[in-house]
C-alpha cells in the first residue's frame, strides 16, 4: 500500500473515532444560583435529547439526599432535594449517565441418551392397592418412562391397581428422539392366604383305633401359618403346623377341625368333619330325594300311557 493511501486510511479512522465521541451525549447538571444554609435546594440532572433511552441518570456527592426522582422523559431527568447547611459549602456533585448495554441470550440444547437416575431394583406391592412406580430418566429431549409388567403397560407416575400377575422380573424402558435404555425390575406381590385344599387320609367315615392325617394347603405371601381348631386337643402335628394326625381315634375325636391359614394381610378358614361308620354324618337329603325321584318318574309315565 502506498504511503499517501496510509495517511488517507489513519485520517479516516481517526474521524471515525471523533464522530463517535461526538455523537455520545453529556449530561446537564443544573444548581441554583445561590444556595442558602438552612433551606432546601433542587439539583438537577438532565440528558438532552428527545428519544426515548435506556439510561441510568444519577447525581453522586458526598452528602445525603432528602429526596430524589426519576423521570424517563424524554428528555430523561433526575431531580434530587438537598437540605444545605453550611457544611457542604465547597462539596462537588456529579451528574452521572450510565446507558444500559442491550444483550441477546440463547440456551445450548445438547442431545442425549435416556439414562436412569431414580429407578428400584425391588419393590413390594399389596394385591387390589393402589400404587405408583416412581422410576426416573434424564436426557434430552426428556425421556418418557414404561415399565411392562407381563401384558400390563404403565407409564411412570401413572397409579395402577395391583395385580398378582404383575410379580416377577420385569422391564422398565426409558424413550427419547436420541435413543431409549432399559432396566429390570423384580417386583414381589403380596397377597392374603387362600385355602387350596383340606383333605383327610384316610376319608371319613374312619373307624375307631384307626390313624387318620389332616392336610391343610394354602398359598399366600407371605408364607401363611396353620392353626387348628378341634374337638380334641390328643393329636400330633407337623413343624410348619399344615398336617395334623389323630393316632388310634376315640370317640371324642370325631367332630369338626377348623384349618385358619393366616398373614399379615388376612386369613383363610376351612372345615373337615371325621365321623365314624354309620353315622349319619355324611347323610345328604337331597341325595335321597333324587334316587326316590328317578324312581318315581318311570311309574308315572307307565300309568299315563294306560
Amino acid at each position: 500500500m502506498d504511503i499517501p493511501c496510509l495517511w488517507i486510511f489513519a485520517a479516516f479512522c481517526v474521524l471515525s473515532v471523533y464522530q463517535v465521541n461526538t455523537s455520545l451525549l453529556a449530561p446537564v447538571l443544573k444548581l441554583e444560583e445561590k444556595i442558602l444554609d438552612g433551606e432546601s435546594t433542587e439539583i438537577t440532572c438532565s440528558l438532552p435529547t428527545n428519544e426515548t433511552l435506556d439510561v441510568v441518570l444519577q447525581i453522586v456527592a458526598k452528602v445525603n439526599f432528602s429526596e430524589c426522582r426519576n423521570d424517563k422523559g424524554p428528555p430523561p431527568v433526575t431531580t434530587c432535594q438537598l437540605d444545605a447547611t453550611s457544611q457542604m459549602h465547597g462539596t462537588e456533585v456529579t451528574c452521572e449517565a450510565h446507558f444500559v448495554a442491550k444483550s441477546k441470550t440463547e440456551i445450548i440444547y445438547v442431545h442425549t441418551d435416556p439414562k436412569f437416575t431414580d429407578c428400584p431394583e425391588k419393590v413390594t406391592w399389596v394385591e387390589g392397592h393402589e400404587e405408583t412406580l416412581k422410576c426416573k430418566a434424564e436426557g434430552y429431549t426428556p425421556p418418557v418412562v414404561h415399565c411392562y409388567f407381563n401384558k400390563i403397560k404403565v407409564k411412570e407416575g401413572e397409579k395402577f391397581n395391583v395385580s398378582r400377575s404383575m410379580a416377577g422380573r420385569q422391564e422398565c424402558k426409558a424413550v427419547n428422539s436420541f435413543d431409549m435404555t432399559s432396566t429390570k425390575v423384580t417386583v414381589t406381590v403380596e397377597y392374603k392366604p387362600k385355602i387350596l385344599n383340606l383333605g383327610a387320609v384316610p376319608l371319613p367315615p374312619v373307624p375307631e383305633g384307626e390313624n387318620v392325617t389332616l392336610t391343610c394347603e394354602a398359598e399366600g405371601i407371605p408364607p401363611p401359618t396353620y392353626t387348628w381348631e378341634g374337638p380334641s386337643a390328643e393329636i400330633q402335628t407337623s413343624p410348619d403346623n399344615r398336617t395334623i394326625t389323630i393316632p388310634g381315634v376315640k370317640q371324642g375325636n370325631y367332630g369338626t377341625y377348623v384349618c385358619r391359614a393366616q398373614n399379615k394381610h388376612g386369613e383363610d378358614t376351612q372345615t373337615l368333619t371325621i365321623y365314624q361308620p354309620g353315622s349319619n354324618r355324611g347323610f345328604k337329603p337331597e341325595t335321597l330325594f333324587a334316587k326316590v325321584l328317578l324312581m318315581l318318574i318311570p311309574a308315572s309315565l307307565m300309568y299315563c300311557v294306560h
